[in-house]
């Protein structure tokens, strides 16, 4: 896994909203710490693993078209999509925070998919380390970054995400950001 590309496209991304937007700041606004939890939660709705309440717990792996049939089709894949919304906001936050050399210590390599009480835990886990920036000393908020990535990587290998279908989605995700950002999104 190398990050070194998506920091770098991110860093992109982020210079021309800020530059467009007239942004300005020097540490990781509250914004990107909301934007990221609501796309944790996006990420669980698409999940539905915690919805004991609902007969329809099926994880939204698959795109509609790809149920009904095989024909090759531009697929947005709902659970995956989330996940690299939320990935793409982590990346913002490290360049934030001057992470970009962030290296993944998460050591559930190969994890197959979890029980759903083990996701609904990873969920929290994620939720909680996301949400607790402000708990975290100054001069201690790499040491939170590395909490929330490591926690957010290990949650998307239990979710059955691999590396290279998440760098793939990440780079159509970067340049529709980039085609919104041309059309006044």
């Amino acid at each position: 896994m190398d990050l070194k590309k998506l920091f770098e496209m991110q860093r992109v991304l982020d210079k021309r909203i800020n530059d467009e937007k007239g942004l300005r700041y020097t540490k990781p606004p509250a914004w990107k710490r909301v934007a990221l939890l609501t796309e944790i939660g996006e990420l669980a709705n698409e999940w539905r693993g915690f919805k004991k309440w609902s007969h329809d717990q099926i994880p939204r792996n698959w795109c509609e078209l790809c149920q009904l049939t095989e024909m090759p089709h531009k697929c947005s894949v709902p659970l995956l999509e989330e996940y690299v919304d939320g990935l793409s906001f982590i990346l913002s936050i490290g360049i934030d925070l001057g992470s970009e050399d962030y290296a993944p210590t998460y050591s559930s390599i190969g994890v197959s998919f979890g029980e759903d009480d083990e996701l609904t835990i990873q969920f929290e886990e994620v939720y909680r380390y996301a949400s607790s920036f402000n708990t975290f000393p100054v001069n201690d908020k790499k040491t939170w970054y590395s909490f929330v990535f490591d926690n957010y990587l290990g949650l998307g290998q239990m979710l059955g995400l691999e590396w290279p279908e998440i760098e793939k989605a990440y780079f159509q995700k970067n340049a529709e950001n980039h085609q919104r950002q041309a059309e006044g999104y």
